[in-house]
């Protein structure tokens, strides 16, 4: 006789048990011997930012057109290289225009270039200009980003250029959340692509959120999570039926 489990249809016990014994006995995919793991991260902000400068200071090599003028990367350019055992993807972006400004079609085609690198990376890197103050066009970035579901990383970008008293950087931080609260709780960094100033450690924070991404949360860890937090804030009874709803199980897809 194989294992038992005691449940409930009604109330939901014991399911979520049951549901990791039967995922437990599913057969599953193996990775192929030699498979390596793989981050995709995509540099976007508004133009002249700092985003092909930050590539190529990631990538030792001026892969990237880099010039004054706003806008000069037209296209989005994938490079891939290996960090600490891992590949990175890096997308360069043109950067998104304000809508009034994009007046041609090459324009208007490098704005939505940039909006598809958001949708097939796994982490954004909101690249800003920790410069200048932040503005509509790097919220609706943001939010480009927090509603495609990406992991976000908010890059504060020629930080050396910045006059820094004792808290300017955490005065900095909390300017951003007040601004960005869509995104409250991405992790901030303060770059520079000109002086080196911690661009080395994106591929670290990139590859922790890409992972957590991945994390796999057990049935039971998760029912036992929405049994507490119903415990905790019980709702309100239904007018209709005249007692609070249940949540029976949850499971992650």
């Amino acid at each position: 006789m194989g294992e038992l489990f005691t449940v409930s249809s009604s109330h939901g016990r014991g399911i979520g048990d049951l549901l990791d014994a039967i995922i437990d006995r599913l057969p599953t995919g193996k990775k192929k011997k030699g498979a390596d793991e793989l981050v995709s991260l995509a540099l976007v902000g508004r133009p002249n930012v700092g985003k092909s400068s930050l590539v190529n200071r990631l990538l030792g090599e001026e892969r990237m057109i880099v010039h004054e003028e706003p806008g000069t990367t037209r296209d989005s350019i994938d490079t891939e290289f290996t960090y600490d055992g891992t590949r990175i993807r890096l997308v360069d972006t043109a950067g998104l225009r304000k809508r009034s400004k994009i007046d041609d079609g090459v324009e208007y085609f490098s704005s939505v270039r940039t909006q598809r690198a958001i949708e097939r990376c796994e982490v954004a890197g909101i690249v800003v200009d920790a410069h200048e103050p932040l503005g509509h066009q790097d919220a609706h970035i943001a939010s480009l980003a927090h509603v495609a579901g990406k992991s976000i990383i908010l890059l504060l970008n020629k930080w050396d250029l910045v006059e820094k008293e004792t808290k300017t950087a955490d005065e900095q931080a909390k300017e951003a959340r007040r601004r960005l609260p869509h995104i409250r709780y991405a992790p901030i960094m303060f770059v520079s692509a000109m002086t080196g100033l911690r661009v080395a450690k994106i591929p670290t924070l990139a590859r922790t959120l890409a992972r957590e991404r991945k994390r796999v949360i057990s049935t039971s860890e998760l029912n036992r999570f929405l049994e507490a937090m119903e415990k905790k804030y019980q709702p309100p009874a239904s007018k209709r039926v005249g007692k609070p709803p249940r949540i029976y199980y949850g499971t992650q897809t």
